[in-house]
């Protein structure tokens, strides 16, 4: 079809080649606002593989299981997504001006939230 760029398992591959797979379509027949609808799904994906360093904002391993839907354009966009952070991961992620804001914050809890969220954004342009 003319001016629709289709995803069909179209996969981009993690640290271990494990695929994030997309599928669907994205409509551009408006340039200014394309019409997107999109799956996305991964399994024992790893998104991170690195080594700390001085630059490093995020190192370790990190292994996740990425569901999401987006349908929308432009104008109003539609994100709902779930992320699990799978067994097997250490990650570090560093953000300077926080640092002493998350000394305040019971960790446990923290780490117990984010092995598992579900995200639901939608946007208006």
């Amino acid at each position: 079809v003319d001016n629709v760029v289709s995803f069909n398992d179209f996969a981009i591959s993690g640290v271990n080649n494990n695929p994030l797979t997309v599928n669907g379509t994205v409509d551009i027949s408006k340039l200014s606002s394309p019409k997107i609808d999109l799956n996305l799904t991964a399994r024992d994906m790893q998104i991170v593989g690195s080594n700390k360093s001085r630059r490093a904002d995020v190192y370790g391993k990190g292994f996740v299981d990425f569901d999401a839907k987006v349908k929308g354009n432009l104008s109003y966009l539609d994100i709902d997504a779930s992320v699990n952070l799978l067994g097997g991961s250490n990650v570090t992620y560093i953000i300077p001006e926080a640092t002493s804001a998350i000394t305040s914050y019971n960790t446990d809890d923290m780490v117990r939230e984010f092995l598992h969220c579900h995200l639901k954004w939608r946007y208006y342009g």
